[in-house]
Parts: structure tokens; sequence; C-alpha cells
């Protein structure tokens, strides 16, 4: 199962819709992108959002977004890149590991330690695109028809 670290600020500074709000509106609404749009896949793939400090008292230190596998973690004390690196550093499995920034430092950093890496506008890309019939039809990856037909097979057995 993949486990998505999204660079919290590195994304809601490169997304249009979010860079021009405040930061809590911005981490808000990257919050409700990921558990309505859900561009990580599977409601199954754990996602852990990493922000700078502890800001706004916005959480503690981590918390859970209730009915989602989504974890909002804030570094205190150390950078976000920091923490994710460590977080990749410490992982048994960092092969499952997709981490989502367009830092060139800390994607080159936990390529090493054998994670994935995914630039923003890779991940967050639109899913809706034009039908020949003018109604809209959702796009999906080959990647994500293969999720959902796994997914499926599991459920119909």
């Amino acid at each position: 199962m993949p486990h998505y670290i999204i660079d919290g600020y590195n994304v809601v500074k490169q997304l249009p819709e979010l860079m021009d709000r405040k930061l809590q509106e911005g981490r808000e609404e990257l919050i409700k992108i990921l558990k309505f749009t859900r561009p990580q896949g599977s409601m199954r793939n754990k996602v852990t959002i990493v922000f700078d400090g502890n800001e706004d008292g916005f959480f503690t230190t981590t918390a859970q977004v209730k009915g989602h596998n989504i974890a909002v973690t804030f570094s205190q004390g150390e950078s976000a890149d920091d923490r994710i690196r460590y977080i990749v550093k410490r992982d048994p499995a960092p092969r499952d590991i997709i981490v989502v920034t367009d830092d060139r430092d800390l994607r080159s950093s936990v390529k090493i330690h054998g994670a994935k890496v995914m630039y923003v506008k890779e991940f967050i890309k639109p899913r809706i695109t034009p039908h020949p019939d003018n109604k809209r039809k959702i796009a999906l990856s080959s990647q994500e028809e293969s999720e959902i037909t796994e997914e499926l097979k599991g459920l119909w057995k």
C-alpha cells in the first residue's frame, strides 16, 4: 500500500487556488482536496502531510483526519524537509513511500533512501477531461484503473 508524504507548504505554495490564502486556510483547503478529490487514489492509501512548525495552534504534533487515512503533522523544532527525511529514513519499507514536493534537495535526499518522488502538479492533476459529447468524463491513469480493479476483486471475493 503506498504511503504519500506531502510537503505541506510546498504544495500549498504551488497551487494557484491556495497560494494567496492565509496559511491556516491553505492547510485546510489542502486537507479538503485530499479528502474529497483524493489525488492519492484509494482511501486505503496512507497520507501524511508535514508542515513546518506549529502555527496557529492548528494541531499539536500529529493528528488524524477522522474517517480518512490522512495524518497531519507539524515538524516542531526542525524543518518539514528534515522531518520528511527522518520519516523516510526510519520507515522499514521506504519503497512504498511517495514524497510529493517540488523541492529539489528534498527529492534527491529521499530518493537516496529508496522513496519515490512526485512533483506537485503531477500529484494534483486535473481529473476531469472534456468528453466529445460535451459531457464531463473522469479520466483515470492506467495505474489508477488497475488499483480500482484489484480493490474491487478483493471486495467481490
